[in-house]
């Protein structure tokens, strides 16, 4: 379980929707910088977040002062586009239909119409 206050908002995974796990693609592992692996959660009021881990170059990259940044774990917010792009990006061994499933039942109202 997972809480925070960031921002003035308070997240815990607890009260928040699963929405999906979500993380690298296939072939990345922990000792890539860009690696991460986490849950997207919404909260009751519609905000979204994950809680993870993750490299210095995902979104978990902290500031490491001069040293540049450094991986951490924890909760992020993300908007519900960024939300929503982390699901198309897909899941590693999730089949397709599950993907799109996801996408209709939590951004439904953001998806155009070709």
């Amino acid at each position: 379980m997972g809480r925070a206050i960031i921002d003035g908002r308070r997240y815990n995974t607890e009260t928040a929707t699963c929405v999906a796990g979500i993380g690298s693609r296939s072939g990345v592992t922990p000792r890539d910088w860009g690696y991460f692996d986490g849950t997207l959660y919404r909260t009751p009021r519609g905000n979204y977040f994950v809680e993870g881990r993750g490299g210095p170059y995902s979104l978990f990259g902290v500031s490491a002062g001069s040293h540049g940044s450094q991986g951490s774990a924890g909760i992020v917010p993300v908007t519900e586009e960024s939300a929503m792009g982390l699901v198309a990006a897909g899941q590693f061994g999730v089949p397709r239909a599950e993907v799109d499933e996801t996408m209709e039942m939590f951004f439904g109202h953001l998806i155009e119409t070709a």
